[in-house]
């Protein structure tokens, strides 16, 4: 699924969120050369890759809980590309965020994803065609609320019903 269901799942959402915060549609509209950073803040807001699993390597605290070394662990992503230690305003969708770029979305150090500079570009491209191509996009009326298929690790739509006008 590397590369394949999580790129399609942050371009899904992706459209969603512009959809329903119209104005950052705007913007971009307005401003394409702000179509990377939206991508970020796309796999902030999204975080295709919502949980991972981990094992601790050495004794530690976080947040003033110990954890041994050796214990399972699930580190979600999701959460802190929400931290607002980090983001200001993190709950809001925002395609200028200054900081977009500082998500987890993608791991870190030895773990981030070997494709992320691929699904980046993917979902630029994605998001040039669907904002240039698409005239007066939406989701088709009468469309239920997004449902997401159970899943520990990854977080993606089952659907996203869109209409638009003919070109």
């Amino acid at each position: 699924v590397a590369g394949n269901e999580t790129t399609a799942s942050a371009i899904c959402e992706g459209m969603w969120l512009l959809l329903t915060n119209p104005e950052q549609l705007d913007r971009l509209r307005a401003d394409p050369e702000l179509i990377p950073n939206a991508v970020e803040e796309v796999l902030r807001m999204a975080t295709p890759t919502a949980n991972m699993w981990r094992v601790c390597l050495k004794d530690t605290e976080l947040g003033g809980v110990e954890i041994p070394s050796g214990s399972p662990m699930i580190v979600r992503f999701s959460a802190a590309n929400r931290d607002p230690a980090v983001f200001e305003n993190p709950h809001a969708f925002d395609v200028a965020r200054a900081n977009a770029g500082e998500h987890l979305a993608l791991g870190a150090r030895v773990h981030f994803c070997l494709g992320a500079q691929l699904a980046r570009m993917e979902m630029t491209k994605a998001f040039e065609a669907l904002i240039e191509r698409l005239p007066n996009p939406r989701i088709a009326p009468g469309s239920p609320d997004p449902e997401y298929p159970p899943n520990i690790l990854l977080r993606g739509m089952k659907s996203l019903p869109l209409e638009f006008d003919p070109a």
